[in-house]
């Protein structure tokens, strides 16, 4: 149950706010993997709604799995910012790319999720990826 609970919500963001899980998350990653990660993250913490925390940080460790496991990079940006009443999350790396259209049956589920994630909540998602230019997400939710 507690494993099912977290799951659903990150005990982090309860813990140590949105800002610092996610810098968390950020240096597992680039510690974990040896990626150069480069990052800017602007939000006001007090104006983050619950749950637009827990999908920006769900959509973030998405990507962050999928550039892990599937895009051989070596540098990563990510950038949030928060203004205007909306939260802007970019996510960039150098890796090989794939072609979103062509994806077998069967795969490019998490990207799926985050794209499903994002709608919930009224947000939109943009993927670009090509085989020689990494690929690039960049997921807009109002607030």
């Amino acid at each position: 149950m507690r494993r099912i609970s977290h799951g659903l919500r990150p005990g982090l963001l309860d813990e140590m706010g949105l800002e610092a899980a996610l810098k968390h998350l950020l240096e597992e990653f680039a510690g974990r993997t040896g990626i150069q990660l480069e990052q800017q993250l602007q939000i006001d913490q007090a104006s983050m709604p619950d749950d637009a925390a827990i999908m920006l940080y769900r959509v973030l460790q998405e990507a962050l799995t999928n550039i892990e496991r599937h895009a051989n990079a070596r540098h990563v940006t990510v950038q949030l910012r928060q203004e205007n009443h909306e939260a802007t999350l970019a996510i960039s790396d150098d890796g090989h790319g794939f072609a979103p259209d062509h994806l077998p049956p069967g795969k490019g589920i998490g990207l799926k999720n985050m794209r499903e994630r994002m709608e919930l909540l009224d947000g939109c998602f943009l993927l670009e990826s090509s085989t020689e230019c990494g690929t690039r997400i960049h997921a807009r939710l109002p607030l």
